[in-house]
């Protein structure tokens, strides 16, 4: 099986663009366990945690499939374009038998979550 080398550093290789599957449930579900104790902390009734738990789900569902679909899947023109969109989802096509290759690394999971949680936090916190 060719294994494909994005980066020169191994570490970084390993870090950013290399992921087993089952890394994803270990690093997530203790986090989303922790927004989860927060909310009820914070006074979100009891009875209503697994209907939101329900609705995360479903919306981060919807955005992983919105995501792959429209953004992971767009034609691209130039040559940064091609490049960025080969080293964020190409990869995964061009060579499907990569198994440390079929999901988002958590590390560039958590950049895109370190940008994107402010204007959750704030929406959800001035508006409810």
């Amino acid at each position: 099986m060719l294994k494909i080398t994005l980066l020169r550093s191994v570490l970084l290789e390993q870090v950013f663009t290399r992921t087993a599957w089952w890394v994803i449930p270990i690093i997530w579900v203790p986090i989303a366990s922790c927004f989860i104790y927060n909310s009820f902390r914070l006074g979100l009734p009891v009875p209503h945690l697994p209907l939101f738990v329900l609705l995360g789900i479903f919306v981060w569902t919807l955005t992983e499939y919105l995501l792959h679909r429209f953004l992971f899947h767009v034609q691209t023109k130039s040559y940064w374009g091609n490049t960025l969109h080969y080293l964020l989802h190409g990869c995964h096509h061009k060579h499907p038998m990569d198994s440390l290759r079929l999901v988002f690394p958590p590390a560039g999971a958590a950049l895109i979550a370190y940008m994107v949680y402010p204007i959750l936090h704030f929406s959800f916190v001035h508006f409810k």
